[in-house]
């Protein structure tokens, strides 16, 4: 868009051209004190401003979580400075540790703590900034949760498994023993202790994904990555056993209400819910 002013003065034609394509945007500083802003249009209640008059907690959180780290062999964190030299980089990941490590080491020295299991020591042990476990004095206690670990990635997966029934591990090889015979592996280990025998590990896997996860979306995509990642013995019947949570909150005008689960479905379940009708109806 322009607009042209063109005035004829004898023999000399000028000519304006104003270009608004070109012009600049308006520009407006504004500085706004969040502070005062919140302070101004706070409100506070009556409970609330005597509460804090007495200077009483805000907020708590009890008992406290202690998170309890989950890694293969030689594959715990290392924190350095990647501007080191690499004989400090070496120095630091030979002396690195984790929990789990100082779990075994708390087994080799201290014969009563090999009865708890992993996710129970944080109950009767303490863990300093050094990752060490040390008997508790006070009767605080902290529970215990391991960090979760993809179920794609089976080998971690696996220990994972493996540390919620294994008591006083004093190495990796306890874990990796099964009425005398050390396996190679720790999936071959769940074998050997009839953990793979069925869908355990895939229906203990999804129950976590359940009870964590909010978004209906999101399980769907994470059932079908489950299926896909492992080959599960019967997977008609793990779908059966998740299809409350799996076909919950579905909004369509297309939904119905399917006779296998009584559930209103939609899309993919869907096509789904019509061959587990029609199979139930032969």
């Amino acid at each position: 868009m322009a607009e042209f002013n063109v005035n004829n003065t004898g023999y000399v034609l000028r000519r304006y051209v104003y270009k608004y394509v070109l012009k600049p945007p308006d520009h407006a500083a504004i500085m706004i004190n969040e502070i005062e802003a919140h302070l101004s249009g706070r409100l506070l209640s009556c409970s609330e401003a005597v509460w804090r008059i007495l200077g009483l907690k805000l907020h708590k959180e009890w008992p406290p979580i202690t998170r309890l780290a989950v890694h293969l062999p030689n594959e715990q964190s290392v924190i350095f400075d990647p501007t080191s030299d690499t004989n400090e980089i070496q120095m630091k990941a030979n002396e690195s540790t984790s929990t789990l490590l100082q779990w075994f080491i708390l087994n080799q020295s201290d014969v009563a703590a090999r009865q708890w299991l992993y996710t129970d020591i944080p109950e009767h042990y303490c863990c300093g900034s050094d990752k060490k476990w040390t008997p508790r004095l006070q009767r605080n206690i902290s529970i215990g949760r391991t960090m979760a670990v993809s179920f794609r990635n089976q080998e971690l997966f696996a220990l994972r498994r493996l540390l919620d029934v294994v008591r006083g591990a004093c190495g990796w090889t306890d874990l990796l023993t099964v009425d005398g015979v050390i396996y190679s592996t720790f999936q071959e280990a769940c074998g050997a202790r009839g953990m793979l025998a069925d869908d355990g590990d895939a229906i203990a896997a999804f129950q976590q994904i359940v009870a964590t996860n909010c978004s209906v979306d999101s399980m769907r995509r994470e059932f079908a990555l489950l299926l896909l990642n492992r080959q599960c013995e019967n997977a008609p019947a793990m779908f059966e056993m998740f299809a409350d949570d799996l076909c919950n909150q579905v909004q369509s005008g297309l939904a119905f209400t399917c006779d296998a689960c009584s559930l209103d479905v939609t899309g993919r379940f869907r096509t789904q819910c019509i061959r587990r009708r029609d199979a139930c109806s032969q």
